[in-house]
């Protein structure tokens, strides 16, 4: 059994996702990526071995992509890096106007008649696509306030001490 084999049955028994690319919605893609890369995380692989194992997961129209695409990023022959397929990934599965849109998305996102609890899963879900509310739990707070009904608002503003990762 050579090197290569012996990391992608390691690989395949932390049973990744696998992606097939049709019809799919770029937080599916984001989420088969971080899916990847958290099991190489935890394998700890090298990397020269984490493109095979990755692309082993492609089925359907993803493997087709990516039997042409790969001849596109390097000259035949060529290691191809991990960086170099997830820039190809991302271009194809998750392009800059989808998360554009994402971002829009969480900027204009209110409470609106939900729960408090179905409009923190929503603020959830997309919070991620607006690093500055990520990053920030002070930004991400207030933005989560501010997009609350009015007459919630208040109660939880003026709790001085409120920090949105500890409310919930």
């Amino acid at each position: 059994m050579t090197v290569e084999s012996h990391y992608l049955r390691d690989f395949q028994r932390h049973k990744p996702p696998s992606f097939d690319g049709g019809m799919v919605d770029p937080i599916a893609a984001e989420n088969w990526l971080e899916a990847i890369e958290t099991t190489f995380h935890f394998m700890n692989s090298p990397p020269k071995y984490e493109v095979h194992c990755g692309t082993c997961m492609l089925k359907g129209e993803a493997h087709f992509w990516w039997k042409g695409a790969q001849k596109t990023i390097v000259p035949q022959g060529e290691f191809i890096t991990w960086c170099q397929f997830k820039d190809a990934y991302l271009h194809k599965y998750y392009p800059i106007t989808a998360r554009v849109k994402l971002q829009t998305a969480f900027l204009a996102l209110k409470q609106g008649d939900r729960s408090v609890e179905e409009y923190d899963l929503e603020f959830n879900r997309l919070s991620r696509f607006s690093l500055a509310y990520v990053r920030f739990e002070e930004l991400k707070s207030e933005r989560f306030i501010a997009s609350l009904r009015e007459e919630l608002r208040g109660n939880v503003a003026s709790q001085s001490s409120f920090v949105y990762t500890k409310a919930f």
